[in-house]
């Protein structure tokens, strides 16, 4: 969601706005030396992937096996459960990605919310390189809040590792992209619970391991 831009809030995030030259430089060093690893926007990220130019098929790099990412999917906090689990090999504009994904659900069916989920999915983009720089780019120039609805996109740092948070407050919806390892991208969103819960998802995830993982 682009909002019109406006001043920006006044609330404190442990997500630290970024939209700098330094911001720009530090995220591209931890991409390209390999020491860093929305609502879904797998169709955005699609898009950057189809314009970026590819060689040889013998160029690629091997990706991560599908079981060994979906251990990186967390274990269902209490209270909730985990549902959808999926996890495979897939090709992407020509290049070899797995991805693995699920969602967490509230497991009392009495007091359940349908609308209360979190979705959470892992991609492996290890031969995309060219393009996870360039979504880090324009992360560092995305800070836009619409002052009418309280509704933000903006390039962020978060546990030292370049993303995107945004936040839909019409329809409840607040949402990480984060790059760790230089070649994983976590898209996570959580719909209809605290802004706060996003960072407590976020800690479930192992990302120091998951930023070394081969």
């Amino acid at each position: 969601m682009l909002c019109k831009t406006s001043k920006p809030r006044k609330r404190q995030s442990a997500l630290s706005p970024t939209c700098n030259r330094v911001f720009v430089d530090a995220s591209l060093q931890s991409v390209e030396s390999g020491s860093m690893i929305r609502p879904f926007v797998f169709t955005f990220l699609a898009l950057l992937l189809g314009i970026a130019s590819i060689s040889h098929a013998e160029d690629f790099k091997k990706t991560t096996t599908p079981d060994a990412l979906k251990k990186f999917l967390p274990i269902a906090p209490e209270g909730w459960k985990v549902i959808n689990v999926s996890s495979q090999n897939d090709v992407l504009s020509k290049a070899p990605v797995t991805t693995s994904q699920c969602r967490y659900v509230q497991s009392e069916a009495k007091s359940a919310d349908p609308d209360v989920r979190v979705d959470l999915q892992i991609n492996d983009w290890v031969n995309r390189p060219d393009a996870l720089r360039r979504m880090i780019r324009i992360w560092a120039l995305t800070n836009e809040t619409d002052k009418d609805t309280g509704s933000y996109v903006r390039g962020t740092i978060v546990a030292g590792y370049p993303a995107q948070e945004t936040y839909d407050k019409a329809s409840s919806t607040h949402s990480l992209v984060i790059i760790v390892g230089g070649r994983y991208c976590i898209n996570l969103d959580v719909y209809n619970r605290p802004e706060t819960a996003l960072l407590l998802w976020l800690d479930r995830i192992d990302l120091k391991t998951l930023a070394t993982a081969q």
